[in-house]
């Protein structure tokens, strides 16, 4: 099972209307988030997530570090690899890793559109959505788990034409693994 959540500065306490007004105020158009894979403790094909159950009782556990960060000169937005993704299923060619950098937030525009899904937008000044060090204004979560052998494979997000995109490398190694996806984290892993 897969679920996201969108994590802005504040979430806990003041609505999305509170986070888009104070980005119109501010003339902000886009803004970032870095997804975060979050998963449990221990092999992941034991833990059993409930329908209803709150996600974080299960998948408390992240990588706090192992990120790459680099500017992509053409389309002018930040590239961030590595997490789990990178390091169990692209330990080889990390290279290869899928990217987390994310703009899922934009006051859109009918002359806009998404370069590589949610990764980059043109008009390029669109991707400046970071602050000049490099570093993410937010931080969006997409929670990984194994549910269980009955359940479903990892759902996608359907593209605007309705339509579902085949499933990425790292999505068909989840569900045709049969081997502990993340085991036990030691160092690499970091309790909430």
């Amino acid at each position: 099972m897969w679920t996201s959540f969108f994590v802005y500065p504040f979430c806990d306490t003041r609505p999305i209307r509170a986070l888009t007004d104070w980005l119109d105020g501010s003339a902000i158009r886009a803004f970032s988030a870095m997804l975060v894979d979050m998963y449990p403790k221990g092999p992941i094909d034991r833990q059993i997530y409930q329908e209803g159950q709150d996600p974080m009782e299960i998948a408390h556990w992240f990588d706090s570090g192992n990120y790459v960060m680099s500017k992509n000169p053409e389309y002018l937005n930040l590239w961030i690899q590595g997490g789990p993704r990178a390091r169990v299923f692209f330990a080889e060619d990390p290279d290869s890793a899928p990217s987390l950098n994310k703009i899922p937030l934009v006051k859109w525009h009918r002359s806009y559109v998404y370069a590589n899904s949610t990764h980059m937008l043109l008009p390029r000044g669109l991707n400046l959505v970071y602050d000049d060090i490099g570093g993410e204004k937010a931080s969006k979560s997409r929670w990984v788990w194994a549910v269980s052998a009955e359940s479903e494979e990892p759902g996608h997000a359907a593209a605007p034409n309705g339509r579902f995109p085949g499933r990425s490398r790292f999505e068909r190694s989840i569900s045709d693994s049969s081997t502990p996806l993340f085991g036990s984290v030691g160092a690499h892993g970091l309790a909430i």
